[in-house]
């Protein structure tokens, strides 16, 4: 559908070459465009993750927790993410992340052995 609508230059009734091929009018032209600049390369599938993530935790916090996880779990402590957010707020840092957060950060990077939830 997309190379039809990129290639369809000479339709003469946009409506009902849409209607024909059940998209709108607007993903017409959406396509027309793209084949217009950037030839058959603009018709092929992008990614519609964003280009930024403002909210994420900052990478130095992220290699605190991780840190502070690894030094609690060689003296033999608890080091889960409740107990990685006292130590942390013990030692007065100031952007502390909460525990849920820390357990994502833990998560992500491959230091928590998933577990199924028991009921």
């Amino acid at each position: 559908i997309r190379a039809a609508t990129a290639l369809a230059g000479q339709v003469e009734n946009v409506a009902a070459f849409c209607r024909d091929q059940q998209i709108s009018r607007q993903t017409f032209y959406k396509w027309r465009k793209r084949f217009g600049q950037l030839g058959l390369a603009g018709l092929e599938q992008r990614s519609r993750r964003p280009m930024s993530c403002p909210g994420q935790t900052a990478a130095a916090v992220e290699e605190l927790v991780l840190r502070r996880r690894k030094e609690l779990l060689e003296a033999g402590r608890d080091h889960g993410a409740h107990s990685i957010h006292w130590t942390l707020q013990r030692e007065g840092h100031a952007d502390v992340p909460a525990p849920a957060t820390i357990w994502r950060i833990l998560t992500r990077h491959g230091a928590i052995t998933p577990q199924p939830r028991k009921r």
